[in-house]
């Protein structure tokens, strides 16, 4: 957070730490960008000749399908040894502790697409561009102010830099906030011109219309008025299809006129103003069809299945039967059962390793973000640190105070706070130190630590860390759970 009352004095004291944004490691576009945004593109390059296997969507999503197909063949001999162990064990606690699993829904989850291969690539590398160049310009806007402010002859002046400052350090405090959010995810869905946009202009359209279509004049009726205003606003189409092409012209981008025509031509007829059926649907559902149009007709039909897809998963009252197991074993490892619990996870999850290894990714990459963000505030945070640590530094020495354990206390924080700009990418090792205890329930990580080290490198697959997290789970063991 800012610490304000010094902000407009000597700097500002961030303390939020960074969440995960993108993948972008496999994407080497670059454009105008901030010296933040080229580091982050070095250090992108060394993870990329590094771990080349793991920024690979292409053999990430060909090794999951391998593992599917693999569930599929070995299905009914899960089922075989699941089954009668969880009757075992509903007898002999007279509880339903596992769920009852048979081939048919199984098979059915696979067919309407519940485990489907995957790899999340969440922003583009010119959405981080500009998120960092946003940043950039908050940042020194604060430090030509403060520099500003430093020379001010009077009280006014300082006052309205004090303003001006606080107001850059509410931006700056947003932009971390909202660092994981797209930067143009916003009411332009991919149009040519954003709602926002269209809604200025259309008001000021509206606002030089002829009398005889803002008003109902000259005697004509409620009914006949609408057709003079659906007339007069389908000119708009024309008049913004002009603006688009001039503004295409003169900033040298692409303008698709015929699909933009086509685009008013439905959006018309389903969000006429003079007609009420759509008054009762909500705004994201709209712009949800909207955003799918803009792409292509069958893109409708695909987002409209999805949204089934869901719906039939809602009605059905299923959770996500996987997820809430495993995270019973992460958070209390000792739990009962663990052993057939692992082998109904088998079932259940299908795909986990693809989702361990998708996981492994993101801890790299939040380290790379973390430290891109540092690199935007470190002109502007790095000096208000060692300001402060100076001071403290100096009081600890004057005061000879005889329980001076708070001000070390303090001045070592800072310490910290400081060398954390300096610190560099985190190690696969390290990442999978931290991550992977948890994941494999306490249990022995050497195994599976090496198969995705292996499948990192382009060495293994991930049938090879899938085997290595049975191994390690032992759920071929889910007999010891019967004694």
């Amino acid at each position: 957070f800012f610490q304000k009352s010094r902000l407009h004095s000597s700097g500002i004291m961030l303390t939020r730490g960074s969440a995960r944004l993108s993948t972008l490691f496999h994407n080497q576009y670059r454009c105008f960008s901030v010296p933040a945004f080229d580091a982050f593109n070095d250090r992108a390059s060394k993870l990329r000749s590094s771990y080349p296997n793991l920024f690979n969507s292409s053999s990430f999503l060909s090794d999951q399908e391998a593992l599917l197909q693999s569930y599929r063949s070995n299905l009914s001999s899960l089922l075989n040894d699941y089954d009668p162990a969880r009757k075992a064990i509903d007898a002999a606690t007279g509880e339903s502790f596992f769920l009852e699993l048979t081939e048919q829904q199984c098979l059915q989850d696979l067919e309407n697409g519940t485990h489907r291969p995957f790899y999340e690539a969440k922003s583009e590398a010119s959405d981080l561009s500009d998120k960092l160049r946003l940043g950039q310009e908050y940042v020194d806007a604060v430090i030509r102010l403060q520099q500003e402010q430093s020379t001010a002859t009077s009280v006014e002046q300082t006052n309205l830099n004090m303003i001006e400052i606080a107001k850059y350090g509410d931006l700056i405090d947003e932009w971390m906030l909202r660092f994981p959010d797209p930067v143009h995810d916003s009411s332009d869905l991919g149009l040519p011109i954003s709602d926002a946009e269209v809604d200025v202009w259309v008001l000021e359209q509206y606002h030089h219309a002829p009398d005889h279509v803002r008003e109902q004049t000259g005697g004509i009726t409620y009914e006949e008025h609408k057709k003079v205003e659906d007339a007069w606003m389908r000119t708009l189409d024309e008049k913004l299809v002009e603006v688009l092409k001039s503004r295409s012209s003169s900033n040298g981008t692409e303008f698709d006129e015929s699909k933009f025509r086509e685009f008013c031509e439905v959006s018309n007829e389903l969000f006429h103003p003079h007609s009420i059926e759509h008054y009762g649907q909500s705004n994201y559902a709209k712009s949800l069809f909207r955003a799918a149009l803009w792409q292509s007709r069958d893109r409708c039909s695909a987002v409209e299945a999805s949204i089934e897809r869901v719906l039939s998963l809602i009605q059905s009252g299923r959770d996500d039967d996987a997820a809430i197991v495993r995270s019973v074993y992460e958070t209390a490892p000792d739990t009962r059962f663990r052993n057939l619990a692992a082998l109904q996870l088998r079932i259940l999850d299908p795909l986990f390793a693809a989702k361990l290894v998708q996981q492994v990714r993101h801890a790299l990459e939040d380290v790379a973000l973390a430290r891109a963000q540092k690199d935007v505030l470190r002109e502007l945070e790095v000096p208000y640190l060692q300001q402060q640590r100076a001071e403290l530094e100096h009081e600890l020495t004057a005061s000879m105070s005889t329980n001076p354990a708070n001000m070390q206390r303090q001045v070592r924080v800072l310490r910290e706070q400081e060398a954390a700009y300096e610190l560099e990418m985190a190690s696969l090792d390290e990442v999978l130190d931290e991550l992977l205890p948890r994941k494999l329930w306490g249990a022995d990580i050497s195994g599976v630590k090496q198969s995705i080290v292996a499948y990192a490198s382009g060495a293994g697959s991930l049938r090879e860390v899938d085997a290595a997290i049975d191994a390690t789970l032992q759920s071929s063991q889910f007999d010891a759970d019967l004694q």
